[in-house]
């Protein structure tokens, strides 16, 4: 449960640095042919509540890649999130169509409904809405079309300031560790996981396995139990030792947000065992400011149909 919680609310915080990196493919493949650093240039300014036809005004950002229509609205309103892996492998339930002229997708579920404007290097724009009706799906398309005619102006719906790319950091802090597996990201650009691929044969089954993940959201330190605090390279975090998982997790600043349960910036490394999730949270306390290299956006942002 704690696992799923963290999955859920890790999100990508903004940075005060102009410090860049050598450049590093975000996704590992695109199947669309467009340059998968080029895409994640394009998405990572983006204004969630800037999207779907939110109010930037009164959206609650847990983080600055997804934003909740409403302060203190109900758990299931809008969800709009900047970044949304697509998987076009395992992509049971999900059809794709075209919308007002560009590439889209949708997935209904008993939990509701989810319509992604797809933009490439398998990432998505994703607005959700938990509603478990015959009509689940019209408040997310229409959602959808906001952020369609939206992104005819990029600029005019992102944020000025630098922001990290976690597939940028992790593969930086964790160089040949990844060798093998598949670095791409999560539920939105706030989160990059680098997963095994497994097989029938092998695992019993088909999917993805997290091995490691580094991410960053909004919320309070020391806020999640059974969390253990704990000194590292000088600084407080809190280790939480799963067996065959660990997670590390401190606080880099404040984040801006109004909302009290989202006071803190917090980043996040799992690994298999905490020692090793120790090296990597010590490495990645180093470069927590750094913004990716500079990379010419991709326009236009959506996929022609």
């Amino acid at each position: 449960m704690r696992a799923v919680l963290l999955t859920v609310l890790l999100v990508l915080a903004a940075c005060t640095t102009t410090s860049e990196s050598t450049p590093v493919s975000a996704p590992d493949r695109d199947p669309t042919g467009r340059d998968p650093l080029a895409v994640a240039a394009a998405l990572l300014p983006l204004d969630a509540c800037a999207l779907g036809g939110l109010d930037p005004a009164t959206g609650v950002r847990s983080g600055p890649h997804l934003c909740r229509a409403g302060i203190g609205g109900p758990r299931d309103a809008l969800l709009v999130e900047v970044g949304s892996h697509v998987d076009r492998v395992f992509s049971s339930g999900r059809e794709t169509f075209v919308l007002d002229g560009v590439q889209a997708a949708r997935h209904k579920s008993y939990n509701g409904c989810d319509v992604y404007v797809l933009v490439g290097a398998d990432l998505g724009i994703t607005h959700s809405k938990a509603d478990k009706g015959e009509r689940a799906c019209e408040e997310p398309t229409t959602a959808a079309r906001a952020t369609i005619a939206a992104l005819r102006d990029p600029a005019a719906v992102s944020r000025a300031e630098p922001r990290p790319d976690t597939c940028d950091l992790l593969k930086r802090v964790a160089g040949d560790r990844l060798a093998g597996l598949s670095t791409r990201y999560s539920r939105n650009l706030g989160q990059c996981q680098s997963s095994r691929e497994l097989t029938k044969e092998r695992d019993g089954g088909d999917g993805w396995e997290a091995v490691y993940l580094l991410g960053i959201r909004y919320g309070v330190h020391g806020s999640i139990e059974p969390d253990e605090p704990v000194v590292l390279a000088g600084r407080q975090a809190m280790r939480y030792d799963g067996g065959d998982r660990c997670e590390y997790t401190w606080r880099t600043g404040p984040s801006g947000r109004p909302q009290p349960e989202y006071a803190d910036q917090l980043m996040m490394v799992r690994a298999p065992g905490c020692d090793d999730a120790a090296e990597l949270a010590t490495a990645a306390m180093a470069v927590e400011t750094s913004a990716p290299a500079k990379v010419d956006p991709q326009r236009p942002v959506t996929i022609p149909a």
